[in-house]
C-alpha cells in the first residue's frame, strides 16, 4: 500500500512539473526542387513522451506547439515525394526553433493505376509513362517489336511514335545503349525478359534544374529488364543465301551483370534491291554503374561499305521566257569506311549536384568513282543551246571529327538559387583530292564547239567550334526565378584550294592562280539573356529577352582580300504550357535564330569541284533572321488497351536577308549550263496548320485508324538570271494509316498518303506549277497453324509534274514465309522473296518552284533469300 501512494506522488508531482513548463514551438516550410511550396503535406513530430502531426498550408508552412522535450524527430511525407526524416535538438533558451526549408526530392510514385488480370497494363507517373508487360499477350519467341505494336497509343513503322510524337532515343535501365538506335533495341531484345516500356518526357537540363517544363518534350524509350533477367546472356545468329550473289550473316548479342551491360551486333550483307552492295559492321555497346555516384555509357561502330549504283535523272527548269531540260545517266561506284566512338560520363557526387562529360570520334574516308553522261537543251526567247558531256570524276575524302560537351550544374537548397555551365569544342578536318574530265559538246543557233577540261583538285577544310553557356537562377517568387545567361560562340574555319591544269601538251601539271587560294573564316557571336522562369500547379512560363553582337571575318592573304563587319541584334524569346488536366494541355513558343553565312557562302573564289556548274561567293552577305511563333494543342484520352487523342498546332515564320541562290544560265557556247551566287533578300514568310487523330478502336477494338496532315502557305522570293521574282506556294499533305490486328491469326497494316503543291511565280504570262503525289504502303501478317507467318509487303508511288495527272509508278512487292522450331521458337526459318514483280525501276520526283526533277533508279531485279535464325538465352538466378 506505502509503494502505490509513492507512486502516485511521483506521477503527480511529474504531471505538476510538465504543466508548469512552457512548451516548445516549431516552424518551418515544405517545397518542391523548383521552390514551389507544398501544401498538404504530412508532418509528423515525436519524442520519447509526445507525438504530434498536421499538414501543410497553403503556403506549404506548418506550425507544431505542445513539445516540452527539445531533442525530437521530425518526418515529412507527401505523396509524389520521398520521405523526409531527420532529428534536432532545439537549445534550451529558445522556445520558438525555426526550421530551415525543407526541400522533398520528386519521387515517381504513381499517380494513377489501372489494374486488369491482376496486372496493371498502365502506370501514369509525372513525365512518365509504363506499360507493364505482363498485362499485353504476345506470340511466344517475339521481339520486343511486336509488344510494341501493342501497346495502346504506340505505332510501330519504320520509327517509333508515342501519342503522336516520336521516340528520339532509347535507354537500357535508365542507361543509354544500342547507340540510342530505337529500332536496334526493339528488334534485338526478346520481350520475355521486359519488365516495363517506359515512356519519358525530356524537356531537358533547365527543366530537370528548375522545374519550369515549356516547349515540346523529347520522347525517349526506357526499358527495364526483370530482376531475374539481369544477370546472363541473350542474342540471335542469322545467316541466308539467295540468287545474284545475295547474301547475309549477322550476330546480335547482348550480356546482363546488374548495371553492367555489353551488347555486340555484327553482320555482313549484299541484299540491296538498288545495285550490288557490299556490307560489313561491327557495332559494340557497353553501360555501367561503378558506384553510387559514377555511371558511363559507350558506343562505337566499324563499317565498311562497296557500292555499285546506277540511275538516270530528268530535270526542267523552268525561268523567265525560257526553259532548260536536262537528262542525266549517272554510275557511281565508291568504298566508304566510317569508324565512330561515343561516350558519356556521369558523376552525381550529391541529389544537388551533376557532372556529365560526352565524347565522340568519328572517321570517314571515301573513294568514289562517278560517270555522267548529261544532255542539256536550253530553250528562249533568243537563244538555244545543246549542251553533251561525257563526265568521270574521281574522288579521295577524308573526314575526321572529334567533339567534346561538358555539363555541371549546382543547387543551393538554402537559397533555392541554381548554376549551370555548359561548354563544347569541336573539331573537323576535310580532305578532298579529285581528278575532273569533261569532254563537251555545244551547238548553238550559229556555233558548234567541242572542248576538254581536266582539273586536278586538292582541298583541306579545318574547322574549330567553340562554345560555353553559363546560366544562373535566382528565386524571387514561389516557383519563380530570375535566369540571366552568357554564351559566347566561336568558330574559326581555314580552307585551302589548289586546283591544277595540264599545260598545252598535257604532260605538267601546273597551278590555276586564279582558281586556287587560301581562305580563313571566323565568327565571334554572344548571347546575353536575361528572363523569367516559373513553374506552378498547371502553367509554366518562360519570358526572357537576348542581346547578340556578332562579328564575321574572313581574308585571302594570296589575293589580298579582306571581308568582315558587325552586327546587333535585341529579340525577344517565350514560351509557356498550360495543362488542364492530366489529358490535355496547350504549349506556346516565339523563338528568334540567327543565321550567319557560312564559308562556301562568302568565299570569293569559285568553286569549280564540278566545272559545268560553276558556284561563287559573296562576301558582302548579311546573317539570316528568322522570327517563329507557334501554337499547338494535345488531347490524349489513354486507357489500359485503348487510346484515342487528337492535336493540332499553328505556326508563322519570316526571315529577314534570307540567303538565296542567284541561278544564272549563260546565253553564250561555254560549257556552263549554270552558274551559282549568293543574295540576301527580303519578304519572305510561312505560315502552316498541322493535325493530327487517332480514332478509339473499332470492331471489338481490331481496328485503328489514324491520321496526320499539314497545310502550308509560303510567301518566298526566287531568283534566276539577275531577275527577282516572288513566289506563292500552296501545299497540303496527309496520311492515313488504318490497323487490323487479330492476336495469332492476322495483322494488317494499310497506309495511304497524298501531298500536293500549287506554285505561282512572276513569269511574263503568271503561270503556275502545280506537283502531286500519291503513295500507298499494304503490309501485312498471316498466322498460320502454329508455327508458319506468312508476310507481305507492297508499295507504289504516283506523281505528277507539269501534267496534273498522277502517273502510275511501278509496284514493289516482298513476300516471307517463316517457319519457328523448338522451344520459344528459337529457330526460326525463312524464304524472302524481293521485288516479286520484278519491276526495273524505281521512280521518284520532286518539285520546286521552278524545278521538277523526276530520278529513276535501277533495281536488281527479282531475288530470292533463304536465311536461318537462331536465337539463344541463358540466365543466372544470382547476381
Amino acid at each position: 500500500m506505502k509503494k502505490r501512494i509513492l507512486i502516485l506522488c511521483c506521477l503527480i508531482l511529474s504531471s505538476l512539473y510538465a504543466y508548469t513548463q512552457t512548451p516548445y514551438t516549431i516552424r518551418g516550410i515544405v517545397r518542391d526542387n523548383s521552390g514551389a511550396p507544398l501544401s498538404k503535406a504530412t508532418v509528423r513530430v515525436w519524442n520519447a513522451t509526445d507525438s504530434m502531426q498536421v499538414l501543410s498550408g497553403g503556403g506549404g508552412n506548418f506550425l507544431i506547439s505542445g513539445l516540452y522535450d527539445p531533442s525530437f524527430s521530425i518526418r515529412i511525407t507527401m505523396n509524389g515525394y520521398k520521405s523526409y526524416y531527420k532529428n534536432f535538438s532545439i537549445p534550451v533558451a529558445n522556445k520558438v526553433f525555426s526550421l530551415a526549408p525543407i526541400v522533398l526530392q520528386i519521387e515517381y510514385e504513381e499517380l494513377q493505376a489501372i489494374v486488369v488480370r491482376q496486372a496493371k497494363p498502365i502506370t501514369i507517373k509525372k513525365d512518365t509513362l509504363e506499360y507493364h508487360a505482363a498485362a499485353y499477350s504476345v506470340r511466344e519467341g517475339s521481339m520486343l517489336a511486336e509488344l510494341m505494336k501493342k501497346l495502346p497509343g504506340v505505332t510501330v513503322n519504320d520509327s517509333v511514335t508515342v501519342m503522336g510524337k516520336k521516340i528520339s532515343k532509347v535507354l537500357l535501365d535508365g542507361k543509354e545503349f544500342f547507340g540510342g538506335d530505337v529500332q536496334a533495341a526493339i528488334r534485338n531484345l526478346p520481350y520475355d525478359i521486359i519488365d516495363k516500356v517506359e515512356i519519358l518526357d525530356d524537356y531537358g537540363d533547365q527543366a530537370r534544374l528548375t522545374g519550369v517544363r515549356t516547349g515540346e518534350p523529347k520522347k525517349i524509350l526506357n526499358i527495364v529488364l526483370k530482376q531475374d533477367k539481369r544477370n546472363g546472356q541473350i542474342g540471335n545468329v542469322t545467316g541466308g543465301r539467295g540468287n545474284k550473289d545475295q547474301y547475309i550473316a549477322s550476330l546480335s548479342t547482348e550480356v546482363f551483370k546488374a548495371d553492367r551491360k555489353l551488347s555486340l551486333i555484327c553482320g555482313i550483307s549484299n541484299n540491296n534491291s538498288y545495285g550490288n552492295e557490299y556490307v560489313k559492321f561491327l557495332r559494340p555497346s557497353y553501360a555501367d554503374q561503378w558506384a553510387p555516384r559514377w555511371s558511363g555509357t559507350g558506343d562505337g561502330s566499324l563499317s565498311r561499305n562497296d557500292h555499285l549504283f546506277q540511275n538516270k535523272t530528268i530535270q526542267d527548269n523552268y525561268y523567265t521566257d525560257g526553259n532548260i531540260h536536262q537528262e542525266q545517266n549517272n554510275t557511281t561506284q565508291s568504298h566508304k569506311e566510317e569508324d565512330w566512338l561515343n561516350y558519356e560520363l556521369l558523376y552525381t557526387p550529391t541529389p544537388n549536384n551533376r557532372l556529365r562529360i560526352n565524347s565522340s570520334f568519328n572517321r570517314q574516308w571515301t573513294r568514289q568513282i562517278d560517270q555522267i553522261i548529261l544532255v542539256s537543251t536550253e530553250l528562249d526567247s533568243g537563244f538555244n543551246k545543246t549542251t553533251q558531256s561525257a563526265i568521270v570524276n574521281q574522288y579521295h575524302t577524308g573526314i575526321t571529327n572529334a567533339e567534346s560537351k561538358i555539363y555541371f550544374e549546382q543547387s543551393y537548397p538554402h537559397s533555392g538559387q541554381r548554376f549551370s555551365l555548359e561548354g563544347n569544342l569541336q573539331y573537323t578536318l576535310i580532305q578532298q583530292a579529285g581528278d575532273n574530265l569533261t569532254h563537251t559538246q555545244i551547238r548553238s543557233d550559229s556555233a558548234y564547239s567541242n572542248s576538254l577540261q581536266h582539273f586536278r583538285v586538292n582541298n583541306s577544310n579545318t574547322a574549330w567550334d567553340m562554345g560555353a553557356t553559363i546560366h544562373y537562377y535566382i528565386p524571387i517568387s514561389q516557383g519563380g526565378f530570375l535566369e540571366t545567361s552568357y554564351g559566347p560562340h566561336h568558330t574559326l574555319t581555314e580552307d585551302n584550294r589548289n586546283i591544277q591544269q595540264p599545260d598545252s601538251l598535257e604532260k605538267n601539271w601546273q597551278v590555276v592562280d586564279s582558281l586556287s587560294n587560301d581562305y580563313t573564316f571566323q565568327t565571334t557571336i554572344q548571347d546575353w539573356r536575361a528572363g523569367y522562369i516559373r513553374h506552378s500547379d498547371k502553367m509554366d512560363w518562360n519570358l526572357g529577352l537576348i542581346a547578340e553582337p556578332g562579328d564575321l571575318y574572313g581574308k585571302s592573304p594570296g589575293k589580298g582580300i579582306n571581308c568582315s563587319y558587325h552586327y546587333f541584334n535585341v529579340f525577344p524569346v517565350g514560351s509557356f504550357s498550360y495543362s488542364f488536366n492530366q489529358a490535355r494541355k496547350i504549349g506556346f513558343e516565339y523563338t528568334t535564330n540567327v543565321y550567319p553565312p557560312d564559308l562556301p557562302q562568302l568565299q570569293p573564289v569559285t568553286d569549280l569541284s564540278n566545272p559545268q556548274y560553276p558556284i561563287a561567293g559573296n562576301p558582302q552577305l548579311k546573317p539570316a533572321i528568322s522570327r517563329s511563333a507557334a501554337l499547338h494543342y494535345d488531347q490524349n484520352n489513354l486507357q489500359p488497351t485503348k487510346y484515342q487523342g487528337f492535336g493540332m498546332g499553328i505556326a508563322y515564320t519570316t526571315t529577314r536577308d534570307l540567303i538565296i541562290p542567284n541561278i544564272v544560265h549563260p546565253h553564250d557556247t561555254s560549257t556552263v549550263v549554270q552558274r551559282t551566287y549568293y543574295v540576301n533578300v527580303n519578304g519572305t514568310y510561312e505560315i502552316s496548320l498541322n493535325g493530327r487523330f487517332e480514332l478509339p478502336p473499332l470492331l471489338h477494338k481490331h481496328f485503328r485508324i489514324s491520321g496526320s496532315g499539314i497545310l502550308i502557305e509560303e510567301h518566298g522570293i526566287s531568283m534566276a538570271d539577275y531577275i527577282q521574282y516572288a513566289t506563292h506556294t500552296l501545299s497540303w499533305s496527309q496520311h492515313l494509316t488504318l490497323l487490323y490486328n487479330i492476336p495469332d491469326r492476322v495483322e494488317t497494316n494499310f497506309s495511304v498518303g497524298y501531298g500536293h503543291s500549287l506554285t505561282r511565280y512572276a513569269l511574263a504570262n503568271n503561270s503556275s506549277v502545280t506537283a502531286s503525289t500519291l503513295s500507298w504502303r499494304l503490309e501485312s501478317h498471316l498466322y498460320l497453324f502454329r508455327n508458319w507467318i506468312l508476310t507481305a509487303i507492297g508499295a507504289q508511288n504516283f506523281c505528277s509534274g507539269i501534267s496534273p495527272a498522277l502517273s502510275p509508278n511501278p509496284i514493289y512487292l516482298d513476300a516471307t514465309l517463316q517457319r519457328s522450331f523448338l522451344k520459344k521458337n528459337q529457330l526460326l526459318c525463312s524464304l524472302v522473296g524481293s521485288n516479286i514483280l520484278n519491276s526495273n525501276t524505281g521512280v521518284g520526283q520532286s518539285v520546286t518552284p521552278n524545278t521538277v526533277t523526276q530520278s529513276r533508279a535501277n533495281l536488281v531485279g527479282r531475288t530470292v533469300l533463304f536465311n536461318v535464325q537462331w536465337n539463344f538465352e541463358r540466365f543466372r538466378k544470382r547476381l
